[in-house]
């Protein structure tokens, strides 16, 4: 699936149309965190472009690719 893909889930799982923010470039696939995801439009977070916490499961590039570098053991490290 693609960002617009799951922008058009997250949007109809709570009742709106796909926005702007949820295409923004900056998401690694999955538009927003675990908190807007789960909460829609009355999450604080809903709506904003830029990275919205590593620790709440935010989709943002950079956050993904913690997440992808938090994923490898100790002989992936060494390997290189």
């Amino acid at each position: 699936m693609k960002t617009i893909d799951f922008a058009a889930v997250i949007a109809e799982k709570h009742n709106t149309e796909v926005s702007d923010w949820m295409l923004w470039s900056g998401w690694a696939v999955m538009p927003g965190c675990n908190i807007c995801r789960l909460n829609g439009p009355s999450a604080s977070c809903w709506g904003r472009t830029e990275c919205h916490g590593y620790a709440n499961g935010c989709g943002c590039k950079e956050c993904e690719q913690m997440r992808s570098l938090s994923y490898q053991t100790d002989e992936d490290w060494l390997e290189g």
